[in-house]
């Protein structure tokens, strides 16, 4: 009978260690979809500035000086942060 016991103790605490891990990858999981979903906003939102930059710098800077401003622009455009 005690080894009965025993067992039904082991599988009691397995299934809760099971429930438990599930909250766990579930919450993980929520996680991941939210930095994910701010990635993306954080790339629309660097184009954005690219373009307005851009713009900017086609509207407002002398023409003279167009190839450096636009040079700089589109290389920070490029770098992966």
């Amino acid at each position: 009978m005690d080894a009965y016991r025993a067992e039904v103790s082991c599988v009691h605490r397995l299934r809760h260690e099971i429930v438990t891990l599930r909250h766990l990858v579930s919450s993980q999981q929520q996680t991941i979809s939210t930095l994910t979903a701010s990635c993306e906003q954080l790339q629309r939102d660097k184009s954005l500035i690219g373009l307005l930059c851009l713009f900017y710098t086609l509207h407002f800077v002398p023409a003279d000086h167009w190839l450096s401003a636009v040079s700089f622009t589109c290389s920070w455009l490029a770098v992966d942060s």
